[in-house]
């Protein structure tokens, strides 16, 4: 029986893809997939696990591009997060509605502080809709690395075999299985919200 349901943000809760927020730029083709590899650079799992500040990577970054720091400070700055990740109002929905027919509902996220601050001004009580929450910046894990999926589970007190885990990204969910965590790939809240609630009933 599935009790307890944990997000994903990125991809699952807010539509999320550097490559889109790049073209939004209209920057070149070629300084695109420059800038798309800095944010798949050890910095930037640095700042997601809260071990750097946004600043810093933000001077990392100019020091990458030293010819382009104008743009960099464009791509990076927090006003523009709309356009990176707005969020599904499907899947918000869909978060309330399992919290009224009583499930649990955990976010577990790789997230840096402006973002954090984005989400609390785009979604009404945004910290509310959930029984619990992990900011991977606020523990020093990212999702990647597994063990911040056995600190999810012992800071709720979780059953795993109880927990679905729903990301968009096949690494993680092969992580959460290690420990026993069920999990569903989400793509697109048109056709998977409706593939968790068979995953829920299934179960039952």
């Amino acid at each position: 029986m599935i009790k307890n349901i944990v997000f994903d943000n990125g991809g699952v809760i807010v539509k999320y893809s550097f490559e889109t927020y790049l073209d939004w730029f209209n920057f070149d083709k070629c300084l695109q997939q420059q800038f798309n590899e800095l944010f798949k650079s050890s910095q930037w799992v640095q700042l997601s696990k809260g071990e750097i500040t946004s600043r810093q990577f933000e001077e990392y970054a100019k020091s990458i591009f030293p010819q382009h720091k104008k743009e960099v400070k464009e791509i990076l700055d927090a006003e523009n997060l709309k356009h990176l990740i707005p969020p599904y109002q499907q899947t918000l929905d869909y978060i309330d509605n399992l919290r009224e027919r009583g499930y649990k509902v955990f976010l577990l996220s790789d997230i840096v502080e402006d973002t954090i601050t984005y989400m609390k001004q785009a979604v009404d009580n945004w910290e509310d809709k959930f029984d619990g929450i992990v900011y991977s910046c606020r523990v020093g894990m990212v999702k990647k690395e597994g063990k911040i999926f056995d600190f999810l589970l012992k800071k709720f007190g979780l059953v795993a075999e109880e927990t679905l885990f729903v990301d968009d990204t096949v690494r993680n969910l092969q992580e959460a299985e290690k420990y026993g965590i069920k999990t569903l790939r989400f793509l697109d809240p048109e056709n998977d919200i409706s593939r968790i609630d068979k995953v829920i009933n299934d179960a039952q």
